[in-house]
């Protein structure tokens, strides 16, 4: 029910929330779609780009947990300097 929510509203956070809820389900590819969608909503949240390197490095992604890694550290850096 959650996920035909989500499909509806179209919320960042809402797709946030549903790749949490995949991820503590071990639902790893599921939590990975739900942050993409969410990132794809705002790309300028480093906590997205962080669970998504969090996802990537459990699955064995180190290559692009590491991407996901740098740029919440910069956009981090970034919002801290607003």
């Amino acid at each position: 029910m959650f996920q035909q929510l989500t499909e509806l509203r179209m919320n960042d956070i809402d797709w946030q929330t549903l790749g949490e809820c995949r991820a503590l389900n071990n639902n790893s590819e599921g939590a990975i779609l739900a942050f993409k969608k969410a990132l794809a909503i705002r790309s300028d949240r480093p906590e997205l780009h962080a669970l998504l390197a969090e996802t990537y490095a459990r699955k064995g992604r180190p290559d692009l947990a590491m991407k996901h890694r740098q740029q919440a550290e910069r956009l981090a850096r970034l919002n801290s300097l607003r």
